[in-house]
């Protein structure tokens, strides 16, 4: 059932509509691979897109032309299945980043200055980890959060005990999944993990030199974002963290926070889509009115923190 309900996760795809990029970048040439879109202020502050655990640009690229018209550069990255990258979740290195930002720098004749960071899932435990991990950011992003490392997602062997992360060569210590409860449910993988906490595997957010959005779905029925949300809340609370944190909880949302190529007008999800919606909670109805609040409150974050 565990492997089944991730290949059906892995399956949910947001690279159904495709939009013109300015530029296509590729491990080969570029040491990364990612989908840069440029404001046509050149001054904009820059947003780097990090995708789940279905891999790819697709996350970023649908979201791209939105930020662009708010008025933000967008660089979408891939950081696992794609040409030139890891095939699977798992052993990612976090210094990846570090090239798509030195290549960022070299853009804008130097070093950029106003840079943020947005996750969805699986990337949003890759943007705090790297938040934490580098002081080059002034506004995060994470949607459907993780307060932790995670055993690592790989399609061959679900079964592989691995971190889904290294630094400096070495796997970030991560907690794995937990079976007690059975494998009927996902969740249960992930939420029964909690119980019995690592605590060399949470992720320091207290490390993370500027202001976090976290977003979250209490009907999200893949992992636990919402009690992972409220675990960083409490962090960085503890920590008398000096920077602004807030955490949106939206109670009829599920795993699937933000569906920016759906029509307001209309609840155009695709057959494939609505699939999703039985492992990831939620609901079609309410995806459109629930991306529509996310957006905004990302909009008006990264405007109060991002624009200054």
């Amino acid at each position: 059932m565990m492997k089944q309900s991730i290949i059906i996760c892995l399956m949910l795809s947001w690279t159904t509509i495709v939009f013109s990029q300015t530029l296509s970048l590729d491990v080969a040439n570029h040491g990364f691979r990612a989908n840069w879109f440029e404001s046509n202020d050149q001054k904009a502050p820059t947003l780097i897109l990090f995708g789940g655990s279905e891999g790819g640009t697709g996350f970023g690229d649908l979201w791209a032309p939105k930020l662009n018209d708010m008025g933000y550069h967008v660089l979408s990255m891939a950081y696992f299945g794609e040409e030139g990258l890891p095939e699977q979740l798992e052993l990612i290195p976090l210094e990846y980043l570090d090239k798509a930002i030195g290549w960022l720098d070299d853009q804008q004749g130097g070093t950029a200055k106003k840079f943020g960071l947005i996750g969805v899932s699986k990337g949003a435990e890759l943007a705090l980890i790297q938040a934490g991990r580098l002081e080059r950011f002034h506004a995060v992003v994470a949607l459907a959060p993780s307060s932790v490392i995670w055993q690592s997602i790989n399609r061959k062997d679900f079964m592989s005990n691995q971190s889904s992360w290294t630094l400096s060569g070495e796997p970030l210590k991560f907690l794995p999944y937990c079976f007690a409860k059975g494998y009927q449910n996902i969740f249960n993988f992930y939420d029964c993990a909690l119980d019995d906490l690592d605590q060399n595997a949470v992720i320091d957010v207290e490390n993370i030199q500027a202001p976090i959005l976290l977003l979250s779905g209490r009907d999200d029925k893949l992992w636990p974002s919402e009690r992972m949300a409220n675990m960083i809340v409490e962090t960085l609370t503890v920590a008398d963290h000096q920077y602004p944190f807030l955490h949106k909880n939206y109670p009829a949302a599920g795993h699937w926070l933000v569906a920016p190529h759906l029509d307001p007008e209309s609840k155009g999800v695709s057959e494939q889509e609505m699939s999703a919606f039985d492992f990831l909670g939620g609901s079609a109805e309410e995806l459109v009115e629930i991306s529509q609040l996310v957006e905004e409150e990302v909009y008006k974050f990264l405007r109060e923190h991002l624009n200054r």
